[in-house]
């Protein structure tokens, strides 16, 4: 006798207070995160119930059959019969809720496994020592799984143990639903290693290798139109060129959401145009770091994850973040603050070989700009580097050209565009993260290892 899989996702999230399948978990909507589970398991057919047009698009792009059920309010016992009713009368039922994406698809072969050694009885798990799903019914089950009303469950169709065989399993987080939204952060606090980094210059790269080096996964969020400076050692260039390479960072240009959990298998960072963090409830992180460095908040806040870390000025700890990292040279570069913000941005760049806003170049006048030299190029004072427009911009010391913005962009007036190193020995290090950014990387892996410990210490999960 077959066994049919039927995913149950056409509820009403009422105790979540809104659509908690629209939710993502470590790159992926929750509802992917089972149905992705089925392939292979030897299920006669998967059967998705929901009214979601978008989860069921993912149920069709996992071969399951969809069947649209848009009567939520009256209960799950009808998406249980519109299960039922679509899978073959003489076949055993499987039943999955698509909000326990911690399943395992060993624990779903070894329910499998149960069947077969004990036809005829209801299979019910245990995660912990706590019921759970998914549980499988007999045939013979199908006029009280159809009898079924309101917001009853399959359970209730068991009149008693004797027709029972009960299958444990150790891990409790693996039984685990999302009911509510402290579930979500607690899941999310236990099991998710997806960090989004807001930002892909030269210190969000830093960042995101010490995050990748410490096995997290990284997702970086860009513009349309990136301006870092430092391009040679920029994962936000990926943005113009699909691709981009970092000592040991690969990023690749991803179009939605489903990519990410790709990259990540291949070893790849991947990179999303998404300048307002839209997408960060879809993509689940663990953390949110806003390292885009722009001396103000773009709109990072608390609870956008259980962890938010803000680099620099324009956060305030406690606040609108919960972790700011000191990014100004000096003995408190990397200093992690609980209260209050960063120094404030002097507008003077940090003394390097002994300058310090000479070896930064700002644009004489708003325009178009078309480089001249390369960076990674010995320039002397008084050389052109680039126009914009007609304007020449002429370097202010001599030194190794480290930064240059991207050429054809439109810049202001004022716009920090270049970048000279004047220290000599330091001319070969135009393609490495500087100390800076690994200072500051360094420091964001830091506060995300303690505030983990310290929610998990406190039972934030």
């Amino acid at each position: 006798m077959g066994i049919t899989a039927i995913v149950l996702a056409a509820g009403r999230s009422s105790r979540f207070g809104k659509s908690k399948l629209h939710l993502g978990f470590d790159g992926k909507l929750l509802a992917a995160h089972v149905l992705e589970k089925l392939g292979g398991q030897g299920f006669d057919k998967i059967l998705l119930v929901s009214g979601d047009p978008e989860i069921l698009e993912i149920g069709e792009s996992c071969g399951a059959v969809c069947i649209t059920h848009t009567e939520n309010l009256l209960g799950q016992s009808a998406s249980i019969r519109a299960g039922v009713q679509a899978a073959a009368q003489d076949s055993d039922y499987m039943f999955f809720v698509c909000d326990q994406p911690l399943l395992r698809r060993e624990s779903i072969a070894a329910l499998l496994s149960c069947r077969e050694r004990h036809p005829g009885k209801v299979v019910l798990p245990t995660f912990g020592g706590t019921d759970g799903n998914p549980v499988i019914f007999p045939a013979a089950y199908r006029p009280a799984l159809l009898g079924l009303s309101g917001d009853q469950g399959g359970r209730a169709a068991l009149t008693g143990t004797a027709d029972a065989v009960y299958c444990h399993f150790g891990d409790a987080d693996e039984g685990r639903d999302i009911d509510t939204p402290r579930d979500f952060r607690s899941l999310l606090v236990r099991a998710s290693r997806l960090v989004v980094v807001r930002g892909g210059g030269d210190i969000a790269t830093g960042v995101v290798q010490k995050l990748w080096r410490g096995g997290f996964k990284p997702v970086v969020l860009e513009s349309s139109a990136p301006t870092a400076i430092r391009r040679s050692v920029a994962l936000c260039e990926a943005v113009y060129e699909g691709h981009a390479q970092v000592e040991d960072l690969q990023a690749r240009l991803v179009r939605d959401v489903p990519e990410i959990a790709r990259c990540h298998a291949q070893g790849v960072i991947p990179v999303l145009v998404d300048e307002e963090a839209g997408l960060v409830s879809r993509i689940g992180p663990v953390a949110v770091v806003d390292a885009i460095i722009a001396k103000r908040n773009l709109g990072t806040q608390r609870g956008m994850a259980p962890v938010t870390i803000g680099l620099g000025p324009g956060f305030t700890a406690g606040v609108d973040v919960d972790v700011v990292v000191e990014t100004k040279r000096g003995h408190n570069l990397g200093c992690l603050i609980y209260e209050g913000t960063a120094l404030p941005n002097t507008g003077t760049p940090g003394e390097i070989g002994g300058h310090s806003h000479l070896r930064v170049i700002h644009s004489p006048t708003g325009g178009r700009i078309t480089g001249v030299r390369n960076i990674g190029e010995v320039v002397s004072y008084g050389d052109t580097i680039a126009y914009i427009g007609n304007v020449p911009v002429t370097a202010p010391i001599d030194g190794l050209l480290r930064g240059l913005i991207r050429d054809s962009l439109l810049v202001r007036k004022g716009q920090k565009i270049a970048d000279i190193d004047p220290r000599e020995g330091e001319f070969r290090n135009w393609r490495t993260i500087s100390d800076k950014a690994r200072s500051v990387g360094g420091a964001v892996l830091e506060a995300l290892i303690y505030e983990l410990h310290k929610r998990r210490q406190e039972g934030d999960v």
